[in-house]
Order: structure tokens, then C-alpha cells, then sequence
């Protein structure tokens, strides 16, 4: 079991708006999300969800069954991540896009998922690409090139 301290800021314009980012930020900090943030016209959170631990960096000495984990501080420390891990790149460049485009990655236990989305119509609207990697072929196919 690891101790936590949890940070959460939050802004609003009204009693109701706190109360609605509050309760946005536990949604994600219950579904493993270690920090985020997000804001629309009338309210904002960010939090940061940090081990007051030191926690190993080898998988044989973290929690059992953690089969992934992430780290947050360049590979100093590492930390199990049950519910996969998610990235997002924003910005990057796509021929023939002319709206907002963003790379989106979710490692799972189970291997890695690529989305790149697009702005067509509403923000994000439009998946340009998808792709799914098991671990299994990640790791052959790297023997492969290694060989």
C-alpha cells in the first residue's frame, strides 16, 4: 500500500461551478488518472495525485498483480498504473488537416492503442486512424529487429 497526497485547485464562478470541477476531478482520479486538468467558461480544476513514498522502480517489488507501470519523473521512480496509462500529443501536424489534431496513445496491460483524431465539423469530431498493439507482438517484433 502506498501513501498519497492528493492536490486538487479549483476555480469557479459560482458555489455550483466548484462543486462540478470538484466532482469531475474525483471522476478521473477514479479512474487512475494520477493528473489532469480541464477548464471550460466558468470553472477549472487540476490535480496531481503523487506517492509520499518512495516507490521501486522494479516490477518485482511493487504491489502484486501490477502488471504496468508508469512513471511521472523521467524513470526516478515508478508507480503501478491498474488502469493503463494515457497520452495525448496535441497539435501535431497532419497533411491536408487544417483544424486541431492530436495523437492520442492508451497503454494497457494488454498492449497499446493509437488514435490520431481531427477537427472536421466540432472540436476532435473525427478519427483520422487507429491502431492496437498486443505486448506480445511488441516484443517480437523488437526481437525481430534486434536480431
Amino acid at each position: 500500500m502506498f501513501n498519497r497526497t492528493i492536490t486538487i485547485s479549483l476555480t469557479g464562478q459560482t458555489e455550483s461551478d466548484v462543486d462540478d470541477a470538484f466532482e469531475e476531478a474525483i471522476t478521473r482520479l477514479k479512474a487512475g488518472n494520477v493528473s489532469g486538468s480541464d477548464q471550460n467558461k466558468t470553472s477549472s480544476f487540476s490535480f496531481e495525485n503523487v506517492p509520499t513514498e518512495e516507490v521501486s522502480s522494479k516490477a518485482d517489488e511493487v504491489s502484486e498483480g501490477a502488471q504496468l507501470l508508469v512513471s511521472l519523473d523521467g524513470g526516478q521512480t515508478f508507480q503501478p498504473a491498474p488502469s493503463g496509462v494515457r497520452l495525448i500529443f496535441p497539435d501535431v501536424e497532419v497533411d491536408d488537416e487544417d483544424g486541431p489534431t492530436e495523437l492520442h496513445l492508451n497503454a494497457t496491460q494488454e498492449g497499446l492503442i493509437s488514435d490520431l483524431y481531427t477537427t472536421r465539423g466540432e472540436h476532435l469530431d473525427h478519427i483520422i486512424g487507429t491502431d492496437s498493439q498486443l505486448v506480445s507482438d511488441i516484443v517480437e517484433r523488437l526481437v525481430t529487429l534486434g536480431a
